[in-house]
């Protein structure tokens, strides 16, 4: 399916409907729009939009997730930083307020590449938008969900992740899809979490985490990590999300299911970066199969026929840790996908 946009690289005003702190200590606001010609009701995982404004003196042009709301109606998340340009003129506006935007835009149209590219970067804000594609869909299926989806992402990295989650939600309704979903959300604090279950966003009637992992009748597991001020990406560690991915999926090769030594399949459902799952002393028999059966699962997970795939977005830094974790357990890159 393709969306069919009319005049996309052209800006439109959309007024503020409403503007509501997603984190606890309100650091992350939602904007709600209103969108009276539908302009952005059918869009796909991946597509995105363009805020223009013109303020302390300068032309911004920045992208940002669109996500879905009721009645004519979509929605942004933005992380408020201190000398962010766009975002301090964006916690300045009011409710009635009108933005300039454009879209829905295509992440791999953005760029000029292909889908088959792992790394999609949304770096190039301002090149010419195109129609929509299935970007970050599986081509191979006819509804285009995956078999088995994980990601992995930290503060407003969630965003392309919501886009998934309520696409695959959406198919779930046909009774031969059986997707299952798992999300890894790192976040420093429990403060920072976006849309962590709290008094005010119910008062809104804005689903929480809670809330939307509830609705997905069991298709979506959300597991929530903190590090610590010392050590910002522990707690995206190689051993963390072997063991997390290991835990939910068990790859099958002709039939052959392998084993995962307990003390790695059996942890906490989250953990922190102060804290090691293979830091406890182990017998030398139990330490070497540890060794040994990360390299078994990766391998048999290579040629399992399951449509799985990975997609990571999120800082930079905490690009760079996940990357190297997957290296270090030699992960096949075609089954990643990460969101710059």
């Amino acid at each position: 399916m393709q969306v069919k946009i009319d005049k996309i690289d052209e800006f439109k005003r959309h007024t503020i409907y409403d503007i509501i702190p997603v984190t606890k200590n309100d650091t992350v606001l939602k904007f709600i729009f209103n969108d009276p010609k539908e302009r952005f009701q059918n869009f796909l995982p991946g597509d995105y939009l363009q805020i223009l404004s013109h303020t302390q003196g300068q032309t911004v042009v920045r992208p940002y997730t669109i996500l879905k709301e009721k009645e004519n109606r979509f929605s942004i998340i933005v992380k408020i930083y201190k000398n962010g340009v766009m975002t301090q003129h964006l916690k300045r506006l009011l409710i009635g307020f009108a933005v300039k935007i454009r879209g829905p835009i295509n992440i791999n149209e953005r760029i000029g590449v292909s889908r088959s590219v792992k790394s999609l970067s949304m770096s190039s804000i301002l090149s010419t938008p195109v129609i929509a594609d299935k970007a970050l869909l599986n081509p191979n299926s006819d509804d285009g969900c995956w078999d088995i989806l994980f990601m992995i992402c930290r503060g407003t990295g969630i965003t392309p992740m919501l886009q998934l989650i309520e696409y695959h939600l959406e198919k779930l309704n046909d009774k031969q899809n059986n997707t299952q979903l798992f999300l890894l959300f790192s976040n420093e604090t429990e403060l920072d979490i976006i849309l962590e279950p709290d008094e005010r966003l119910k008062q809104k009637k804005v689903e929480d985490l809670e809330e939307l992992e509830n609705r997905s009748n069991g298709k979506l597991k959300i597991t929530r990590i903190l590090s610590n001020k010392l050590d910002k990406l522990g707690d995206l560690s190689h051993d963390v999300i072997f063991s997390w991915l290991s835990k939910n999926y068990t790859p099958n090769n002709n039939g052959e299911i392998i084993s995962i030594p307990s003390s790695i399949t059996h942890g906490h459902t989250s953990y922190s970066s102060s804290s090691s799952i293979l830091k406890k002393e182990l017998p030398i028999q139990e330490q070497q199969q540890i060794i040994y059966e990360p390299t078994k699962y990766v391998e048999t997970l290579s040629c399992d026929p399951v449509a799985l795939r990975v997609f990571v977005c999120g800082p930079s830094l905490m690009m760079s840790a996940v990357n190297e974790a997957f290296s270090k357990m030699m992960f096949p890159e075609e089954k990643i996908i990460t969101i710059d």
